[in-house]
């Protein structure tokens, strides 16, 4: 397994605001968000987790001072379940 990192896209022409999620490898998920809420960075780690299918528990980071989020799989720490 990969770290997972989010990011934070706000809205384009064609897209309302949205969070993508990306492995190391450069796979990655979109999610349409309301806003850059921590839930949703969750959220769309967590989909890409079960679209890789990788389950377990994730800890959440913060990446840099963009708000940008990264995600291991742990048996500690702030846990958020996937699967």
């Amino acid at each position: 397994m990969q770290a997972i990192t989010t990011k934070y896209l706000g809205p384009s022409k064609t897209l309302g605001p949205h969070i993508r999620a990306t492995t190391a490898s450069g796979l990655s998920k979109t999610i349409s968000v309301h806003d850059a809420n921590d839930c949703y960075h969750v959220e769309a780690a967590k989909t890409l987790a079960l679209t890789l299918g990788w389950y377990g528990k994730l800890a959440m980071g913060g990446l840099n001072g963009r708000g940008d989020k990264v995600f291991v799989f742990t048996a500690h720490g702030d846990l958020y379940t996937v699967g």
